[in-house]
């Protein structure tokens, strides 16, 4: 337990606090005119990085909200009108805490003491092990960690675009686990989407971006194996099939081609399942938006029971991306062998890319769609002439959206 003493709202008159390690309460001699704290303050990761933080609102001109992480000092994070504030860029492992305070402008004291307050440390989202088809109207998920039955009312699961309600999503015998039925049939002839919202690890993370939304196809027994879904994470892969697939095919690297460049380093079985496979890209390989378009394709890969894989064999590497935070240029350092400069990261839209040389002069304006993530520039003038080597500054703008650095050209 930690008590303190200190003028915490600047009022002039010292009052003391105490920390349980749960929560503050504090205590003054100037309390009789001081607007009370909020209440109900709750805790919710809404991403891997953001915290969504939530009061119950009580007569305030505003709040204002305070952190702590990893059991530091107390810090005025923000202030809002709202009773709702998302906390972002959070660490992995570290441990936060919030508090929330009310502040009325006509009161002998403006700022009420610490609410109650809340804590959350930073773990891995939730990812999806395995997705099993078990007949045309349900299938079973697997996730690597164990989900939090205590969110379960809130688990919500469709197919298509909302199109399709699943009608029931339950925790199966196992924690890592849920069963999800839906009225309509699997279709036989494409691909469903399955979409995912509401489920949380037992840590209170959420399930991962890439993992809510996951392609599937249903194949009646008899029928050849395809590919069910296919998720990475960085420079790993996993491929779940829709059958029990050889093992040792399965793990050979050289059954799998990464295009335009690049190659799988490694493929092995998570536990000893075959009916899923992990793979591992080089630092070659062209993942994300890069610009140009990627996909890995499986050869030679049969089920068990010696049924050749069927259906679409390539898997694209393509990653949609929302804006233009983490654009990349590529390749960087330049070298007279690239023909072409790669600005990537980038939203779909239509892009504007203005070049300047460092004296100012603008050099070349290009207008393009982007592709796949992406939009290449041939490193020439405006009359067509290569550009000489140094230091350029761009301007790119798509849509709503600005971004502005430098990029080295070397002939």
């Amino acid at each position: 337990n930690t008590v303190l003493v200190a003028d915490m709202d600047g009022d002039g008159a010292e009052a003391f606090y105490i920390n349980s390690g749960t929560w503050i309460n504090g205590f003054s001699a100037y309390s009789g005119d001081r607007p009370p704290p909020p209440s109900f303050v709750k805790l919710t990761m809404t991403d891997s990085v953001t915290a969504q933080i939530n009061w119950i609102r009580n007569p305030a001109d505003y709040y204002i909200i305070y952190r702590q992480k990893n059991n530091g000092d107390w810090m005025k994070r923000d202030s809002t009108t709202q009773t709702i504030y998302s906390d972002s860029m959070l660490q992995r492992d570290s441990l936060y805490r919030y508090a929330v305070t009310a502040v009325q402008k006509n009161r002998t004291i403006t700022e009420s003491y610490f609410s109650l307050s809340d804590s959350m440390r930073i773990r891995a989202p939730l990812h999806i092990y395995r997705m099993l088809v078990v007949d045309r109207h349900s299938l079973r998920v697997q996730f690597d960690n164990r989900i939090d039955e205590n969110r379960a009312s809130g688990f919500r699961a469709g197919l298509n675009n909302d199109d399709i309600i699943a009608s029931s999503v339950v925790i199966t015998g196992q924690s890592n686990e849920i069963l999800i039925t839906f009225d309509a049939a699997f279709s036989e002839e494409k691909a469903d989407t399955l979409w995912l919202s509401g489920i949380y690890s037992w840590e209170g993370m959420p399930l991962a971006a890439s993992a809510r939304n996951h392609t599937f196809r249903y194949a009646p027994d008899g029928k050849a194996p395809i590919i069910l879904s296919a998720e990475r994470n960085e420079r790993i892969m996993d491929i779940v099939f829709s059958a029990t697939m050889k093992g040792r095919e399965l793990t050979d690297p050289d059954r799998y081609t990464v295009h335009p460049a690049g190659a799988v380093i490694k493929a092995e079985l998570p536990g000893q399942d075959s009916g899923r496979v992990r793979i591992t890209f080089n630092q070659k390989s062209l993942l994300g938006a890069t610009g140009r378009a990627a996909w890995v394709e499986l050869h030679n890969m049969h089920s068990v029971e010696g049924r050749a894989l069927e259906g679409n064999t390539r898997i694209t590497l393509f990653d949609a991306v929302r804006d233009l935070k983490n654009l990349k240029i590529y390749p960087q350092p330049d070298s007279p062998d690239n023909p072409l400069l790669f600005f990537s990261n980038l939203p779909s839209g239509r892009a504007k890319l203005s070049l300047f040389n460092m004296r100012g002069r603008l050099v070349r304006t290009l207008e393009k769609r982007v592709e796949y993530g992406g939009i290449s520039w041939d490193k020439t003038d405006m009359s067509g002439r290569p550009v000489s080597s140094g230091i350029y500054l761009y301007i790119l703008q798509i849509n709503d959206q600005r971004q502005t650095g430098k990029c080295v050209i070397v002939r």
